[in-house]
């Protein structure tokens, strides 16, 4: 089992993206009218609505009266921390991240699309002109069939997460994901990126499921009334921890208790990679040479 500690992106280390900020940015001269949408920066992360008409020099992120915040532009979903929203874009997202810390690991999240390609250039390079240091194509979804049967009925297999620990380690440096859906629409959850930290060996006994937010009621005839809500990947791991790392597994545990990690049970096992915090963790000290560890993570 790894996890990755995330790089938070800030606007400015986005450097080349082909995903555009359709929202106007807010200006404190413009009058807006009742329903404008408008974003603070260009990277735009918040879309605020207009509440009133002729709604001049009020403040977005102060004014509540004649602002309302109504979500996520889709320019930054795939930088706010939450899986559930998605940065969707024709063919591909293809953008280009500049490199504040080491960076050995990549991650996406509720992706949809049939490759990903890693691209990272050292703090030395120009990403424009260089060949790349690293440079990898990965197949996001599965179209094997064997038989005409299959080829008439097979629904292809769609990875919805995928995390690359191959990646050599870079301090600095400039880093490109593109992923493609040629023909369709391109869309990613949550791109995630920074250093790597080994726990341990994820043992056979995995337990995945969700944690549903939605409401099921029943009126006085037994008619449902279902309201559907957000929910939660769940997963319970045993890894088996070296003695000789448990006090770095208990450290880096207790440090990351209110951090959000992309946790990977097994890299091949799309189902065990989430994006989220551990709910509880516990270390059994009972082998010479081997504790266990058993952890519950949730994604958020």
């Amino acid at each position: 089992m790894r996890a990755i500690q995330p790089t938070e992106t800030a606007c400015a280390a986005i450097v080349d993206y082909n995903v555009t900020q359709i929202h106007a940015v807010w200006n404190a001269a413009t009058s807006y009218a009742k329903g404008d949408l408008v974003v603070l920066d260009g990277c735009g992360a918040i879309v605020y609505e207009s509440l009133t008409s002729s709604n001049v020099g009020n403040d977005p992120e102060t004014s509540t009266l004649d602002w309302l915040p109504i979500g996520v532009s889709n320019y930054f979903a795939m930088f706010d921390n939450k899986i559930g929203t998605q940065t969707e874009n024709a063919d591909s997202i293809n953008v280009v991240v500049e490199f504040t810390s080491i960076v050995n690991a990549m991650g996406l999240i509720n992706l949809v699309g049939s490759t990903v390609q890693f691209q990272v250039w050292r703090a030395d390079q120009d990403y424009t002109i260089d060949t790349p240091a690293f440079d990898e194509n990965i197949q996001l979804r599965d179209y094997g069939v064997s038989s005409w049967y299959e080829y008439v009925t097979y629904i292809v297999k769609q990875k919805r997460n995928y995390v690359n620990f191959s990646i050599p380690t870079f301090i600095g440096g400039t880093g490109r994901m593109i992923l493609n859906s040629p023909g369709g629409t391109a869309k990613l959850g949550s791109l995630i990126y920074g250093s790597q930290f080994i726990i341990g060996e994820t043992l056979t006994q995995v337990g995945v499921g969700i944690k549903d937010f939605s409401t099921k009621e029943t009126d006085a005839f037994g008619n449902y009334q279902i309201v559907e809500r957000e929910f939660n990947d769940r997963i319970t791991l045993k890894v088996l921890v070296e003695n000789a790392n448990r006090l770095d597994v208990k450290n880096f545990l207790t440090d990351n208790r209110a951090t959000p990690v992309l946790w990977a049970g097994d890299e091949d096992v799309d189902v065990t990679i989430t994006y989220g915090f551990y709910n509880d963790f516990t270390l059994n000290i009972n082998q010479p040479a081997w504790t266990d560890l058993d952890l519950t993570i949730e994604s958020i």
